[in-house]
């Protein structure tokens, strides 16, 4: 059985961990409810264990790669055909 805590708790630990994250216990709650992280039920509350807490929410993060073709800003020159 892992370290068990409420979504309150679990918030609490995780800003003492990194006080500059963005996590807010309205995250947390929604991602129990979407059942994307793993939860125990007991009675009103919900329990998430802190650490797999933790490797669920870094095996949500997605890593945005430069494209290969820079994007093109401003304005490109548009051909006209004649009839």
């Amino acid at each position: 059985m892992g370290r068990l805590r409420t979504i309150t708790e679990a918030h609490k630990y995780l800003k003492e961990q990194d006080p500059g994250t963005s996590v807010t216990p309205f995250f947390l709650r929604s991602l129990v409810y979407d059942g994307a992280i793993s939860h125990i039920k007991a009675g009103k509350k919900f329990l998430i264990d802190i650490d797999s807490l933790e490797e669920q929410l870094s095996a949500r993060l997605v890593v945005i790669e430069s494209p290969e073709t820079p994007a093109i800003r401003g304005m490109r020159p548009v051909s006209i055909k004649k009839k």
